[in-house]
């Protein structure tokens, strides 16, 4: 009846993706919680598959393109879907498919990804395509947490560019809620003043002090140090690591305030800025404030760029950093050698000292290539007049190597590990450690000639 028919029509709109016909989110529940109800010796197989970056498509070709693309995508889908599988719209351009271990094929999506990426988006805007898959262990599991987990599988490999497939395991699980526990207690730790700066020198070949570098260290109320490798990742990619930046370069700044007063300002800190630090603080401001609150030398407060900052938005950055340095602030070009466009970085920022990448030693203590490369680039680093300080050292050979290639600076575990402030400065500062800590004057004099130089 005209009835019946309407209330048809009523039913499938409450459980049917108006835009592509799949099924939404409420319908998939439904479906397939009865379908596993229904079948329990089924070996059930959720597969998530969403865009990377799906916004920019609506970004650039507007949302009617957008919609094209999303529609496509659920038609393309459905070809190698039977009956018995289900084909869901999640929301935006998140899918779902409940399938069996039976009809799954990784090959065969690994394809369907392929054609997707190729065929739907048809613009000059490459875009990559991803698939969590969770293998169903428990049928009475709620249908969300199954869908969610088959998400974590693809933050796995959300930022590698390709089309790839990742499988659920606990660990992503544990990862995932370790996550979520540093998040949560952020905040209360940095205000409780749980955070604090550890240094670790950069010296010459003979071990005199020349500057030191400041990082982050988690020091809870029971005085256990958490690793930065257990934290920062997560800060990073929650957007809140430019929180923590900022409290070191505070600190760092108060510190050299601190050592300007006893007497200590031939020393400087140099200090990190993180890749995503440029699009939440105004970083020229926050720097220029630092230095002029705290009446201290800008030269002494050293600001370290990785190559992979920069390549993150390099007009950005070669304006910032030309500014930067016309207040008086010397630049780092840190870990550099660990990304593709070294030497393109270095013609297109102009930088006053160069931080080696460790990989670079340990290449060439393993090969003679490896040693020809690493020379080629401190023999540039001097043509430039850029001081080089090599990182990651950590034996004897290591610094006789790299002092008779014409480093001139390092830092590493043979010298010092990370140590507190109240610890460098008994170790540098104090009386008895008056020779070891005052810096080599033919350095010295190097540095701040270059420095002139390289303006």
């Amino acid at each position: 009846t005209l009835e019946r028919e309407e209330e048809r029509t009523r039913e499938y709109q409450v459980t049917h993706d108006s835009l592509t016909g799949a099924l939404n989110r409420e319908g998939f529940y439904l479906e397939a919680r009865q379908k596993m109800f229904l079948d329990t010796t089924a070996e059930w197989v959720i597969l998530r598959i969403n865009f990377r970056d799906f916004k920019y498509i609506n970004n650039f070709f507007g949302s009617k393109r957008g919609d094209e693309i999303l529609k496509s995508t659920a038609n393309i889908l459905r070809i190698d879907l039977t009956q018995q599988d289900l084909l869901a719209r999640l929301y935006g351009d998140d899918f779902v498919i409940l399938t069996t271990r039976g009809r799954y094929r990784e090959e065969r999506y690994q394809k369907i990804l392929n054609l997707l990426s190729r065929d739907v988006v048809e613009t000059f805007y490459t875009i990559y395509i991803h698939m969590g898959v969770y293998y169903v262990e428990d049928p009475n599991m709620d249908i969300s947490l199954m869908c969610d987990k088959a998400a974590l599988a693809i933050e796995k490999i959300k930022q590698d560019s390709n089309n790839g497939i990742a499988v659920y395991t606990d660990r992503m699980m544990e990862k995932e809620l370790h996550e979520k526990d540093v998040i949560n207690h952020f905040k209360a730790a940095m205000a409780v003043d749980e955070f604090r700066i550890y240094l670790q020198p950069q010296v010459t070949p003979t071990g005199k002090l020349v500057s030191c570098e400041a990082l982050a260290r988690w020091v809870k109320a029971d005085g256990e140090v958490v690793s930065p490798d257990e934290f920062i990742p997560s800060l990073e990619k929650n957007g809140l690591i430019y929180q923590l930046d900022q409290y070191v370069w505070s600190c760092a700044a108060r510190t050299l305030a601190s050592w300007k007063q006893a007497g200590h300002e031939d020393v400087s800190i140099s200090v990190n800025v993180s890749p995503r630090d440029i699009y939440y603080v105004d970083l020229y401001h926050t720097f220029v404030t630092l230095v002029e609150k705290n009446g201290i030398e800008a030269e002494n407060l050293k600001i370290e760029f990785t190559e992979t900052t920069i390549m993150q938005n390099v007009d950005r950055y070669i304006e910032l950093i030309r500014n930067l340095r016309a207040y008086g602030f010397a630049i780092e070009m840190d870990d550099f050698g660990s990304g593709y466009s070294s030497l393109g970085i270095l013609k297109s920022i102009s930088a006053d000292i160069l931080k080696i990448d460790r990989s670079f030693i340990e290449e060439a203590e393993a090969s003679k290539k490896g040693h020809v490369i690493l020379q080629s680039v401190i023999d540039m680093a001097s043509a430039l007049r850029m001081p080089v300080v090599m990182e990651g050292v950590e034996t004897r050979e290591q610094v006789e190597l790299l002092t008779a290639m014409g480093c001139s600076m390092f830092q590493g575990f043979y010298f010092a590990k990370p140590m507190s402030v109240h610890d460098f400065e008994e170790e540098y500062f104090r009386p008895k450690n008056e020779e070891a800590r005052m810096i080599h004057p033919t350095l010295e004099e190097y540095y701040f000639r270059t420095r002139r130089g390289n303006r």
